[in-house]
């Protein structure tokens, strides 16, 4: 995954669905975000390598390089997606799930393609109606999701949640690290990990060190749990930005 953050100059209503419009046709395209303040927008974008990533990367500056600002192209590392703590009543133990590190070169054939596109829109999706729509036998299919899951193709089923409809806000903040020593960094690590409302953690190659995202009943509260974590690693920690995502797409997780 590599990730873009944009800031626009003379932006208009016209040219921002021009914009979006238009990443609608990279099928690379993964997640695109609308965000309010220090970036106007972020993509990620699937990448077989740096080159490939350039191939339609050029297209889009090509077409809008006149509207950006700013850019800061983002490699991700590792990272971490957390269960979601505040949602529960009473205190539960932090689990986490790895993403990253070095590029597999897993084959997929198109029958687990297929089953892999009718989860990642739905992950709920019945196994029977899974196995009536490519054709296959009930079990077929789940012998497959549990050869998916035990090579870790398949690592969790999730939910996405409509924050407006619950009162909430996605946050990203960026945090820009001094003086690490592998200590520090682990106990930074653990420390984020217990925060209720950090759902994500993010290793990076950017102008940033590390990602956090947030899900909080407001940006006020975002601010709290970041003045705690400066304080706490203040010998560590120079700085950080922050967004917040005001509007995204259907997350992408299968190039056609």
């Amino acid at each position: 995954i590599i990730k873009v953050y944009f800031q626009f100059k003379d932006f208009n209503k016209e040219v921002e669905k021009e914009f979006f419009e238009y990443l609608k046709t990279i099928k690379e395209a993964a997640w695109v975000v609308s965000c309010s303040g220090r970036w106007d927008a972020l993509v990620a974008f699937w990448s077989r390598s740096s080159f490939h990533f350039h191939e339609y990367f050029i297209k889009i500056l090509n077409r809008f390089s006149k509207h950006i600002l700013h850019k800061e192209i983002v490699y991700n590392i590792v990272w971490f997606y957390y269960n979601r703590k505040w949602l529960m009543k009473e205190y539960t133990t932090p689990l986490a799930i790895r993403y990253g590190g070095e590029p597999g070169q897993y084959e997929l054939d198109s029958t687990d393609a297929e089953i892999l596109k009718m989860l990642a829109k739905n992950s709920r999706m019945p196994v029977v109606d899974i196995a009536k729509r490519i054709d296959q036998s009930s079990q077929n299919v789940i012998n497959r999701m549990k050869k998916l899951e035990k090579d870790g193709i398949i690592t969790k089923y999730s939910l996405n949640i409509d924050y407006k409809k619950i009162g909430y806000v996605f946050c990203k903040t960026f945090i820009y690290l001094r003086n690490i020593t592998q200590k520090r960094l682990d106990e930074l690590y653990k420390y984020c990990a217990a925060q209720p409302n950090i759902f994500a953690l993010v290793t990076t190659a950017a102008a940033w060190d590390l990602g956090l995202e947030f899900e909080v009943e407001n940006f006020e509260q975002m601010t709290e749990i970041m003045d705690s974590i400066r304080m706490k690693f203040s010998d560590i920690i120079t700085n950080y930005e922050s967004v917040i995502i005001t509007k995204q797409s259907e997350l992408n997780y299968i190039v056609e």
